[in-house]
């Protein structure tokens, strides 16, 4: 498991793990994504218990885990002022 440090957020990769991460995780979700190499990111990650956390993600091979050794970049611990970090809202949702 990776926690963030203090004044971190986590965000995990859409093409991977689908939109909407509140509540419990659904490992099929990505699996709906048109272009799951998209690089775009949502704020929260699979965290322990399988539910989405902003502070942690769990790390191992399951869907409903970031599979950080094939896929480096599925989940991130970003400050929110980074200075090169952008969000935009489309169609009411906000993308990292």
């Amino acid at each position: 498991k990776t926690m963030c440090m203090e004044g971190f957020r986590c965000v995990s990769r859409i093409g991977r793990f689908g939109k909407n991460h509140h509540g419990e995780v659904d490992p099929a979700a990505g699996k709906a994504v048109p272009d799951p190499l998209v690089p775009e990111y949502e704020w929260n990650c699979p965290g322990e218990g399988q539910v989405w956390k902003s502070d942690e993600f769990v790390h191992g091979t399951h869907g409903d885990q970031c599979n950080v050794e094939k896929y480096p970049h599925d989940c991130l611990c970003i400050s929110r002022g980074s200075s090169d970090a952008v969000t935009n809202l489309l169609e009411g949702e906000e993308r990292v």
